[in-house]
């Protein structure tokens, strides 16, 4: 008499003495698996405790885990690093975590892909106590063998004067140090200036060279106020890319400071005794 067929409606019976065996299940599978228990949808603050809530000890199960799971949770994620100015000194939040990293060189940094880097400015006086910080990073950064998207954040806390961003894009000039990312965003400073920025760490030539000549202009007038307007004008013709009009608010920058200057001679003179 043969059997009647099996219901397929129905469970089947688990051997709790049985073992489920990840390592069998399809590499897809296994993939997917990694990303729900490793992968944050937010930004993840660079430090080798992780402070979000993912699953890391999967990596600690077997070394082909390891060697599948490590470049989804370190090559998959954006990691944050905020570099700040606190009482008047630059910093870097988790720097010893990166000094540890920069310096061991462990296997899952080369896997890093990602990183967003907030710089935050808020001593009015003098914003460059931070540089010393971005160069670091960056230097480090630059080490990186494949880096795929850089975002970079420039918060100014307390509404910064045009001067003020020149010193900003000089600020953030060090980031060109880091080549061939993939993506690059840059955020807080003139849109000519990011582009500028964003396509020297692309390894890409620059459309045209208005970033660094209005660097140019603001060292050169840094010790004249008279010449704020004509800063104004400058910075309008970067934002719209129109070298031109320029190099003609450069030539009016230069005359005036030559007239001033020519009058400082004179004053110098004037009240000279006759011999």
């Amino acid at each position: 008499m043969s059997s009647l067929p099996q219901d397929p409606t129905r469970l089947t019976t688990y051997d709790s003495g049985s073992h489920f065996r990840f390592l069998y299940l399809p590499t897809e599978v296994r993939l997917m698996v990694y990303r729900l228990l490793l992968c944050h949808e937010g930004k993840i603050p660079f430090s080798i405790s992780f402070p979000v809530r993912l699953s890391p000890a999967i990596l600690r199960t077997c070394r082909q885990t390891l060697n599948e799971a490590r470049p989804i949770l370190y090559g998959e994620n954006v990691w944050h690093m905020r570099i700040i100015d606190k009482g008047g000194y630059g910093r870097v939040l988790m720097k010893k975590d990166l000094q540890w990293a920069h310096i061991k060189q462990p296997p899952w940094l080369a896997h890093i892909k990602s990183f967003d880097i907030s710089v935050e400015i808020f001593h009015e006086k003098d914003p460059i106590v931070i540089q010393s910080e971005v160069k670091w990073v960056s230097e480090v950064l630059s080490t990186l063998p494949d880096l795929h998207y850089l975002r970079i954040n420039l918060n100014d806390g307390h509404g910064g004067t045009e001067e003020d961003v020149g010193q900003y894009c000089r600020i953030l000039r060090s980031f060109a140090s880091i080549k061939r990312v993939r993506r690059v965003v840059i955020d807080g400073v003139p849109r000519v200036y990011a582009e500028h920025l964003a396509r020297q760490m692309a390894g890409l030539s620059p459309l045209n060279d208005l970033a660094s000549m209005y660097d140019g202009v603001l060292s050169y007038t840094k010790l004249f106020d008279f010449c704020n307007d004509f800063l104004e004008e400058a910075y309008d013709a970067m934002e719209e890319g129109n070298v031109q009009q320029f190099k003609d608010v450069r030539a009016k920058i230069v005359a005036e400071v030559d007239k001033y200057m020519a009058k400082i001679r004179d004053d110098l003179y004037h009240h000279d005794i006759p011999s």
